[in-house]
Formats: structure tokens, sequence, C-alpha cells
């Protein structure tokens, strides 16, 4: 009997193994994919300028919060800055460690459905998640970093629902929540719901062969577990947070300013399909399409008599349908493919789950006739993408002017910038003694949409105010405006730069809308002067 038990769990671990190495190789092929694809000419100077001169500043010693403004958890500046202490500060190195979390993503993907499905499947769905991760861009977006820890948390916790060593489990699946936390604390929020909503379903279906009280007293006994894992680091962050950083300036910017300020202007209307418009839209309905399929597939098998396999695959299938379903609410502020692709990746995996299990029903045939047609319909933006990318890339070829400027400043080695925004880092770079501080734009302050946060970061000058990021809501306010003048003041700026090019952009929300606060204009317009002008950089100097 024992040799018997030894035997079965000496193939369960060969199999964990094998499962393992496969990831691992794909990990390592993942990550040079990525690398060798990877748009060097994509500078986002907003969103990866917001991560790179954060992370900059955490590594001059400065402390999120409170010493500059940011709307994300500390997280992905204290990676980026230890990388920068440890390879030096450049892009690049904030690359390779996206692209790394990126890999992880992929091969996680693989190895959460090779633990469902056979092997060809899980190969499917880390296919289709290292097509989108690529695709999306954004790099240095903390939302991924988020997406890895959250799917290390669903690897355990699907162990646990498998009732393989489920205590240690559901600690660990919780660990992972918690580190999310430090990342992004809204997505760690949505996979703890989503975890204890799916114990509370999952014990509910099984509820004819335990008394009730028996099933609410094993859901709350498996919820402080679960708890438990997430206790250490979420108390470990927030008292470090709360002991190094005033809650007037933690709560304005990770709770309030987010739930009332940012979705009136940064929200935008969800696309709807059109007749030109369908196959661009398509991925913003895929998961709808995956989610039907997962609620025909737990309704033609409830009354299934197979063995455990079957529970457990109804598990899986009903935790990954409300972790796709919590998930999505959080892009509905804002939806665009790369604040989706936190819940594209779980939905791929959904999706490869539920094709592998297409066998005998009619129905079941069907719905994997419609999986296999969504499946390619979310095959076009990756390849639309790629086509984009060679596109760009062969126009730079034949730039030179663009190629010799693209290790002319160090932090920006191996990339190639802008040929305007290069001039005007240059100018600064000239102008400015490099302890010297500047303040960066836009060409009006009372509505924007974004202003050019890479500059600080790639002209190696500080701001010279702890708002280096400008936001609607923020920036067009008379208390932040007021505050950036006395700065400019105290710390007697010489050169601002100012980005005009998004001045004419308006989105359909708030951040269009005048607040008439020209506070910040006005005393630019009396105690600056016009310099210089690289297309959509205009430099100023104070006057004399």
């Amino acid at each position: 009997m024992r040799s018997r038990a030894n035997a079965k769990t000496s193939a369960v671990s060969r199999y964990f193994l094998g499962h393992a190495a496969t990831a691992a190789i794909l990990f390592g092929l993942s990550s040079l994919m990525l690398w060798l694809a990877m748009d060097r000419s994509a500078l986002n100077f907003y969103d990866e300028g917001v991560v790179v001169y954060g992370a900059q500043r955490v590594l001059e010693g400065d402390r999120p919060y409170r010493d500059f403004w940011v709307l994300y958890p500390p997280g992905q500046f204290w990676v980026i800055a230890a990388l920068f202490k440890l390879f030096g500060s450049s892009i690049l190195v904030e690359r390779g460690w996206d692209i790394a979390v990126r890999a992880a993503v992929a091969s996680l993907s693989y190895l959460i459905t090779a633990h469902i499905a056979p092997r060809p499947w899980a190969l499917l769905a880390w296919a289709f998640s290292i097509a989108w991760l690529w695709a999306v861009g954004f790099h240095g977006y903390p939302l991924l970093p988020a997406l890895a820890l959250t799917l290390a948390s669903c690897w355990f916790f699907i162990g646990a629902l498998q009732k393989r060593s489920e205590r240690a489990n559901l600690f660990l699946a919780g660990l992972f929540v918690g580190v999310a936390i430090a990342f992004r604390h809204d997505i760690a929020f949505y996979v703890f719901l989503s975890e204890v909503v799916a114990l509370r379903l999952v014990a509910r279906s099984k509820a004819e062969a335990q008394p009730a009280r028996i099933i609410w007293r094993k859901w709350i006994h498996d919820t402080l577990i679960l708890m438990a894992g997430i206790a250490g680091p979420a108390v470990i962050l927030g008292g470090y947070l709360i002991g190094t950083t005033p809650a007037k300036d933690l709560l304005e910017q990770l709770i309030v300013f987010p739930a009332t300020v940012y979705p009136g202007v940064r929200s935008l209307p969800y696309p709807l399909p059109t007749r030109d418009s369908l196959l661009t839209v398509f991925p913003f309905y895929f998961h709808f399409i995956v989610l039907g399929a997962a609620m025909v597939f737990l309704f033609t098998t409830r009354k299934s008599k197979d063995s455990d396999k079957t529970f457990f695959l109804r598990g899986v299938v009903l935790f990954l349908s409300v972790l796709v379903g919590l998930l999505f609410l959080k892009s509905l502020v804002r939806p665009h493919v790369v604040h989706m692709i936190h819940f594209f990746v779980p939905t791929f995996i959904l999706a490869a789950c539920l094709m592998a299990q297409v066998r005998k029903e009619l129905i079941l045939g069907g719905m994997g006739l419609i999986l296999a047609s969504a499946l390619c319909g979310m095959t076009i933006f990756p390849v639309v993408k790629a086509q984009e990318v060679i596109d760009r890339t062969e126009s730079l070829r034949r730039n030179t002017v663009l190629n010799q400027r693209q290790n002319q400043f160090p932090r920006a080695g191996g990339l190639v910038i802008d040929a305007n925004q290069a001039a005007a880092v240059k100018y600064v770079q000239d102008h400015v003694p490099p302890k010297g501080k500047i303040f960066v734009g836009a060409g009006r302050h009372d509505t924007l949409v974004f202003n050019d946060v890479l500059f600080y970061f790639l002209s190696e000058r500080d701001s010279a105010t702890r708002y280096h990021e400008l936001h609607p809501g923020q920036i067009t306010t008379r208390s932040v405006q007021q505050e950036i003048v006395e700065e400019l003041q105290r710390e007697h700026v010489e050169y601002v730069v100012l980005y005009v090019g998004a001045d004419h952009y308006h989105e359909p929300n708030r951040s269009g809308i005048s607040s008439h606060v020209t506070v910040l204009d006005d005393f630019l317009g009396s105690h600056y002067e016009t310099v210089e002008e690289f297309g959509k950089y205009k430099l100023l100097r104070i006057s004399k």
C-alpha cells in the first residue's frame, strides 16, 4: 500500500517538475522574443516617464507621496530604483525588468493551464499571452508586476481547490496577493475578492454532501488562512508608509484622488462595435464570449456524476470566471487594451481550459467552434501592431538624423528618441548645470491631458517641484498651481520647458474642460520669456 502511494507521489512530482522545466524554458524564450521584438523608438514620455523618473527620485532619496505626487503604490519605483543602483540609470534597465515580468506572466499562464488541461492547450495560452503582452506596449506599467503576482496567487489557489496541501496553498495564494498590494492595491483587492467568492461558490456547489453549517465554517476557515497570507506583506508595507508619509498625502494620492477625481478626468466611453470598427473593437468583447462559454460549461456539467476531477475542473472554471469578471470592472473607467491585459491573460487561460473540454456533447462542440473563432479574432491586434512596428523601424533606418541621435544621451542608450525632444534636452543640458532644477509643463494648465515626464529623466535635471507628473484634476486646481509657483520662486528656476504637443488634444471627459485657473500660466507669462522652440517643445528663460 505504501509502495503504491510512493509511486503515485513520485509520478505527481515528475509531472510537476516536467511542467516547471517547460515553464522555465518558455520564460527564457519569452524574454528573448520580447527583447528582440522591442520597439526601440516607442518611448512613452508620460507613462514610462512617470515610472523611470519616479524610480530615479527614489534612488536619490525622495519618497513617494511625501516628496513627489504619484497615484501608484511604491513597489515598481522601489524595484527599478534598486536596479538603477546595480546597473545604472537607463531606460533599457527598466525595460529589462519589464521584459522579465512579461515573460514571467506568459510562463505562469502556461503553468496554470497545464495544471488543468493537456500541454498543447497550455502552449496555446502561453502563445496568446506573449503575443498580447508584446503588442500592448507601455513599458514599466506597474499593472504588469501585479498581474504576475496575481497569476502566482492563482497557481496556489488552484492547488488548494485540488485539495493538494490545502492550507499551505491558501496561505501562499494570500501571500502573493499581499505582495501585489505594493504594485497595484486595486488589483490585489479584486484578486482577494475573487478568491473569497470562489471559495464560497465552490463550497456551495457541493452543499448537498454536507450540512450548511459545515460549509460556512469551512469557508470562514479558508478565508482566514487566505487573509493570514495577505496580512504579512500588507502590514509591513502599510506600517512603513504610515510611519514615513504624512497620512493626508497617503490617503489623497492612493485612495481619495483615484476614487473621486480620476474617473471624471480620465474616463473614456466603452467602444461600441460598428460595421467599420468591428475588428478593432472585438478585443473589448472577447472576454464576454469566453465567460458565456464558461457559463454553458458549468450549466451542462452541473449534474455530472464523475469523480473529483470534474468537481475540480468546475471549481477552476468558476474561479477563473469570477476573477475575469471582477478584474474587468477595473477597466471600465478607461477601457484601453493596456488597461485590460490584466484580465486578458486569465481569459486566455480560461479559454484554453474550456477548449480542452470540448468532447461529446453537441452544445460543447458548438462552444468550441465559438471559442476558436474568438481566439482567431484576438490575433488581429498583435498582427496589426507587428506591421506598424516593422514599418516604423524601416522608416527609422532610412532617417539617419534620428539614428545618429540614439546614443546621444546615456540614459537613452540603445533607443531612438524624437528629434525635437532630443534637441530640447540637449539645449537644457547645455544651459542648466547638473545640479540645477527645471520645470516641465504644458502649453496651458487650466486644462491638460499629460506632460513630458520623461524629459526630466533624459536631461538628468531634477524637477523643481513635487509635481513632476501633471494630471488633470491636480494641476488644474488653484492650490497646486500656487504651490508650483512658490517652488519655482524658492528654487530660483531659470529654465522652464513647455510641451505644447497635447494642447489641442482633448478626450471625452472633464480633462478637456477648463478650470479657469490660470495662476501658473499668468506667472510663467509675466516672469519668463521664450528663448527657443523645437517643434512641440518651447524653452522659457526667466526674464532679466
